[in-house]
């Protein structure tokens, strides 16, 4: 399970009318990442898939977002979020 601190979100519809949701988040560096020049914390912006952009409210900013995943092919997608 990965763990992110929401700093907030952007919900929007495409030109073509397809809805997004992008969470601004904010997590420590990895222990590789630390020893290979990183300082301070990570700021990555996640891409919920549509089935979650219902979970997403003003209440969640600030909480922290308990992300699993499912692997398919060579690659990870959020399955699921739990924000506490």
């Amino acid at each position: 399970m990965d763990e992110k601190k929401i700093l907030g979100y952007r919900k929007f519809n495409s030109k073509t009318g397809k809805p997004f949701c992008i969470l601004q988040t904010v997590s420590p560096f990895t222990d590789r990442e630390l020893e290979h020049g990183a300082c301070g914390s990570k700021i990555e912006e996640v891409w919920l898939p549509e089935n979650l952009h219902s979970l997403v409210n003003p209440q969640i900013v600030g909480k922290t977002a308990h992300f699993s995943y499912t692997i398919q092919g060579n690659k990870a997608y959020i399955q699921d979020v739990a924000f506490k």
